[in-house]
């Protein structure tokens, strides 16, 4: 992934990479986002969506949060993995489904390490993985360092 000026960000230091994601910030506040916003609810853990799996029933909904461990942008889509305290479980957001503003937003101002609140429903990917499709999410918490390598 490259950033403004065309240096590969796994190449930058980690003072780079923390100006950057304090650049975030101030866009995120400037755009009338609060990079730290007051909690929102939750009804179940990482393990539990995993563990309450049906496949005859897709239109199970959940919201869960956790801290973005991994993130693959696909044009219209995002996969990204969340890590609460019991597990992690992969995450697909649709620009389609979630809005366009919201796309953007994500696309612009989340990174990994930043804690994410999602809700939406269970389903499982062509590849087997069980996936919940997010339909709606927040923000909690802007990660303003990176996260260390073997995290």
């Amino acid at each position: 992934m490259k950033k403004d000026n065309d240096t590969p960000l796994a190449e930058k230091s980690s003072s780079e990479e923390h100006l950057i994601r304090v650049e975030k910030v101030r866009a995120m506040r400037k755009a009338g986002l609060n990079p730290w916003p007051e909690s929102k609810p939750i009804d179940a853990t990482a393990q539990e969506v995993l563990s309450r799996f049906d496949e005859s029933d897709e239109s199970q909904e959940y919201a869960i949060a956790g801290r973005i461990v991994s993130l693959r942008k696909h044009g219209k889509t995002v996969f990204a993995h969340l890590q609460d305290r019991s597990g992690k479980v992969q995450v697909y957001i649709r620009k389609d489904t979630v809005g366009e503003t919201a796309f953007g937003q994500f696309e612009q101002f989340v990174d990994i390490g930043d804690i994410l609140w999602v809700h939406g429903n269970v389903f499982r990917t062509k590849m087997g993985e069980i996936t919940l499709k997010v339909k709606t999410f927040e923000l909690l918490s802007k990660c303003l360092r990176p996260l260390p390598e073997k995290f």
